[in-house]
C-alpha cells in the first residue's frame, strides 16, 4: 500500500481534485439551468450571498428591508439580483435617486407600511424594470421631476391627497400613463402631456378640466371610478386595524374601520382635511391622522370634531357627567400640536389662524396656528407687535 501511494499518490490526488471541480461545475450549471427554466415561467430564485451590505431578508425574490432603515441611498439595492418585489419598512423617511437601478425582473414595490416619507426624488427608479403600477405612499408631499426615471413599463400611477407639487412623471412617451389623482389644486402644466387618462375626484373635476383645456392637452379626464374612491382609505384602514387607538380618559380600545377624505359617509358625517391633518370617523368616534413630518395616527379618540380654520380643528370629548370638554389640534409649518380636552369652550377668535379657549375658571386663552397658547393679554400684545412690525 505504501509503495502504491508512493508511486501513484500524486496522480490519485490530482484525479480526486479534478472530479470535485467537475462536480462543482456540473452543479453550478444545473442551478443556472433551473433558474433559467423557472424564470421562463415567472419564478425567480435568488440569494444574497453576493450582497456586500445586507439591508433586509431575501426570500424567493422578495426583499423585505429591515425595520430601522430610515434612508436608502444611491444604488443601495444594486447587489440584489432577480428581485421581483421590495417591501419597504415603516421607518423609511428618505430616498435618494437611483435607489432602484436596472432591476430587470422587479414587478412590485410595497410601500404599505410607509408613513414618514415626504418626498420621492428624481430618478428614484432608473433602468429596466417590469413595474406596471406605482402607488405613491400617503404622506408624500413632493414628487420630483421624472421620479419614475426612464421607465416604459409603468401604465398607472396613484397619487394621494397629501401631494402638494408634481412635475413630469417619467422619461416616457406622451400620453402613456393612467393617473389616479386624489390631490387637489395641483398645477398640471409639466405633467399632463405624459398622461393618457387622468382620474380625479368629482369636486376637482372642473378645475383640472379647465387646466387641461388651457394647456391644449391630449390627456383625457374622467371622474374617479367608484371602485377606486376608497383606494387610499382602504390601505390606511388596513394599517390602523393592526394597531390600538385607546381613549385617554377611559378604559378600552377602538379600531377605526373606515375613513374618507372630503366625502359624505352613510351616516351623513363629513371627514375633512385641514392642512396635513385628516379626521377619521368610524360611525361613532373620531381620530386624527397627521401626515406631515412625523406621520402618525393619534392614540386619542373623540366624540366630535369640527373645523375652526384652515390650520385647526376643535376636539370634543364627553365627560363622565355627560358634559363636553374641548381641545384643539393645530397643524402648520410641518408641526403638529394637540391640547388636552380641558376647556369648556373653544370658538373663533379674530385673527389669522387663532382660536379662543376658555377653561372652567373662565380664564381665556388664545391658541395660534402654531399651537402656542397665550393669555388673552399676551395675545393682544403679540398682535399689536406683529401689526407694528408690518
Amino acid at each position: 500500500m505504501g509503495l502504491f501511494k508512493n508511486l501513484f499518490g500524486d496522480a490519485v490526488d490530482e484525479m480526486k481534485k479534478n472530479l470535485e471541480d467537475s462536480k462543482k461545475e456540473m452543479l453550478k450549471s444545473l442551478r443556472e439551468k433551473k433558474r433559467e427554466a423557472l424564470g421562463n415561467v415567472g419564478i425567480y430564485l435568488c440569494d444574497d450571498k453576493d450582497v456586500g451590505i445586507k439591508i433586509g431578508t431575501l426570500t424567493d425574490g422578495v426583499l423585505e428591508i429591515n425595520e430601522g432603515f430610515k434612508k436608502l441611498e444611491k444604488y443601495s439595492l444594486s447587489d440584489y439580483k432577480n428581485l421581483r418585489k421590495i417591501v419597504f419598512p415603516s421607518t423609511l423617511n428618505e430616498l435618494e435617486e437611483f435607489t432602484i437601478f436596472n432591476q430587470e425582473r422587479l414587478k412590485e414595490l410595497d410601500f404599505s407600511k410607509v408613513t414618514l416619507l415626504t418626498k420621492i426624488p428624481e430618478n428614484f427608479i432608473s433602468g429596466k424594470t417590469r413595474i406596471k403600477s406605482f402607488v405613491v405612499p400617503e404622506g408624500v408631499r413632493t414628487l420630483e421631476e421624472n421620479f419614475l426615471g426612464n421607465t416604459n413599463t409603468i401604465k398607472e400611477v396613484y397619487i394621494p391627497s397629501s401631494v402638494r407639487s408634481i412635475s413630469r412623471i417619467a422619461y416616457t412617451k406622451s400620453n402613456s400613463i393612467d393617473v389616479y389623482l386624489y390631490a387637489s389644486d395641483l398645477d398640471l402644466e409639466d405633467m399632463h402631456r405624459y398622461v393618457k387618462t387622468l382620474y380625479v375626484l368629482a369636486q376637482d373635476y372642473h378645475d383640472y378640466a379647465e387646466q387641461l383645456s388651457e394647456y391644449h392637452s391630449n390627456a383625457r379626464i374622467r371622474t374617479m371610478p367608484d371602485d377606486k374612491l376608497s383606494f387610499y382609505d382602504e390601505k390606511m384602514s388596513e394599517t390602523v386595524e393592526t394597531s390600538t387607538i385607546a381613549e385617554p380618559r377611559k378604559q378600552g380600545a377602538m379600531v377605526i374601520s373606515k375613513s374618507t377624505s372630503g366625502n359624505e359617509q352613510d351616516t351623513g358625517k363629513k371627514i375633512w382635511w385641514v392642512d396635513d391633518l385628516s379626521v377619521l370617523y368610524d360611525g361613532n368616534k373620531y381620530a386624527l391622522k397627521y401626515t406631515g413630518n412625523h406621520g402618525q395616527i393619534t392614540k386619542y379618540i373623540y366624540d366630535d370634531v369640527d373645523i375652526l380654520n384652515e390650520y385647526q380643528v376643535r376636539l370634543a370629548q364627553k365627560q363622565a357627567d355627560g358634559s363636553l370638554r374641548y381641545g384643539v389640534a393645530s397643524t402648520c409649518g410641518w408641526s403638529f400640536i394637540m391640547t388636552d380636552c380641558e376647556y369648556i369652550k373653544v370658538t373663533f377668535l379674530d385673527g389669522i389662524g387663532a382660536v379662543l379657549a376658555v377653561d372652567e375658571e373662565d380664564d381665556e386663552y388664545a391658541i395660534d396656528r402654531w399651537g402656542k397658547i397665550f393669555s388673552i393679554e399676551g395675545y393682544r400684545e403679540k398682535v399689536a407687535k406683529d401689526l407694528a412690525d408690518d
